[in-house]
C-alpha cells in the first residue's frame, strides 16, 4: 500500500504551480504565483530553503507556470541550471548554486506561457496564444512554431488542424524529442512532428486545465487527466489510435489538473486535483485507484524525486515535501 507522509512543515504557504527535482534528487525548485523560483536542498531527510530567485530588472513578475532542471552538459556539469517559463511569455535560465540569471527568452506577453517541457536538446512551451514554440536548449533559438497563433481549426475531418484555445500541457515523447504532445481548453490532444512542423494525430475529449499529460515509454502509452468529470483519467495508445481505459465513474470524480509517472516504476501513475482536493495513485494497467491522500487545498502538480522516495505536492496551499512509503497491506 502506498502512503504519503509530510517531511517537516510546508516549505511554502502561497499558491504554487510547478516544481522539479534535480537529477541527483538532492535539490528541487518550485515556481510560485508571485513569479519567484525557490530552491530547496534535501540532506539527511531534512529540507532547507537555499535561495529565492527573482529577476530584479523585470518591470513585474508573472506566475511561473513551467519549471525544469536542464540535463547535465558542458558548462552545466552538475545540472544546476533550471529553466522557468512564466505567464508573461518569458523563459529564464537560472544557475541555482550562484543564483545568477544566465539567459532570458522573451516571446511577449501575448504568448503567456502556461506549460513547458525539456529534453536533452530541446525546450517546448505553450500558452494563451494557442501555438507551441520549440527552442534549442543550447542556443536558445526558436526551432519551430507548431500551430497557428490564431487557433484556426480546419472544418475538414481529414485535416488535423491546430489548437483553437489556450494550451495548458506540453510534453516531449521521452524517447524521441521530435514528437510533442499538447492539450488544453479546446478539449483536444495533439501529437506533433517538430521537424515537419505539423500535427500527426488528434483526439477529442480531454479538457486539460493543467499539466495533464504523461507518457510511459515502456508501454508506449499516453495518460490524460481531464478537468471535466466526463473524461476523467484516461490511457491511450502512444500513437493516439485508441483508448485503452478510462477512469470516470462516480467514485472517481475529481477536477484533475495533473498526471505524472513515477521516476523508477511503471505499475502506477499519480494524479491530483480538486473537489476532492487530493493526490491519487492509479493502477497503470486498469486506472483503478489504489491509494489516495486528502489535502486541505486544491493540488495543481506533483513531482517525484529520481528514486521515488520523495514527492513535492504543489497547489493552492503552497508546497509540501512528502515521503512516499510502501507499506504492507
Amino acid at each position: 500500500m502506498l502512503k504519503l507522509s509530510p517531511v517537516g512543515e510546508p516549505q511554502h504557504s502561497e499558491q504554487t504551480f510547478v516544481g522539479h527535482f534535480r537529477h541527483d534528487g538532492q535539490e528541487f525548485c518550485i515556481g510560485t504565483e508571485a513569479g519567484l523560483v525557490i530552491v530547496y536542498r534535501i540532506e539527511g531527510g531534512v529540507c532547507t530553503k537555499l535561495r529565492e530567485l527573482r529577476d530584479v530588472d523585470a518591470d513585474s513578475m508573472m506566475p511561473v507556470m513551467g519549471i525544469k532542471y536542464l540535463a547535465p552538459s558542458e558548462g552545466n556539469e552538475l545540472g544546476n541550471v533550471v529553466a522557468a517559463a512564466d505567464a508573461g511569455g518569458n523563459i529564464r535560465f537560472w544557475h541555482t548554486s550562484s543564483g545568477n540569471l544566465r539567459h532570458t527568452i522573451s516571446a511577449g506577453m501575448e504568448a503567456a506561457f502556461t506549460c513547458m517541457d525539456v529534453s536533452a536538446n530541446r525546450l517546448v512551451v505553450g500558452g494563451y496564444d494557442f501555438a507551441l514554440r520549440v527552442y534549442d536548449v543550447t542556443t536558445r533559438k526558436l526551432i519551430k512554431q507548431l500551430g497557428d497563433t490564431k487557433g484556426k481549426i480546419s472544418t475538414e475531418p481529414s485535416v488535423v488542424g491546430s489548437h483553437n484555445n489556450r494550451v495548458f500541457s506540453v510534453i516531449f515523447h521521452p524517447a524521441d524529442d521530435n514528437i510533442v504532445f499538447s492539450g488544453g481548453w479546446d478539449d483536444m490532444v495533439f501529437m506533433w512532428d517538430v521537424d515537419l512542423g505539423v500535427p500527426l494525430k488528434r483526439i477529442s475529449g480531454p479538457h486539460l486545465a493543467g499539466a495533464g499529460l504523461a507518457f510511459d515509454a515502456g508501454s508506449s502509452q499516453l495518460f490524460t487527466a481531464s478537468y471535466k468529470f466526463d473524461c476523467g483519467l484516461a490511457c491511450w495508445a502512444g500513437d493516439l489510435s485508441s483508448m485503452n481505459w478510462q477512469c470516470c465513474t462516480e467514485e472517481d470524480r475529481c477536477h484533475l489538473f495533473h498526471v505524472t509517472m513515477p521516476s523508477t516504476r511503471s505499475d502506477f501513475i499519480i494524479a491530483c486535483g480538486s473537489q476532492p482536493n487530493e493526490v491519487r495513485f492509479h493502477d497503470a494497467t486498469s486506472g483503478k485507484i489504489i491509494a489516495r491522500k486528502e489535502m486541505e487545498h486544491a493540488v495543481f502538480y506533483t513531482a517525484t524525486s529520481p528514486d521515488d522516495k520523495y514527492i513535492i505536492v504543489l497547489g493552492a496551499g503552497g508546497c509540501q515535501l512528502m515521503e512516499l512509503q510502501q507499506q504492507e497491506e
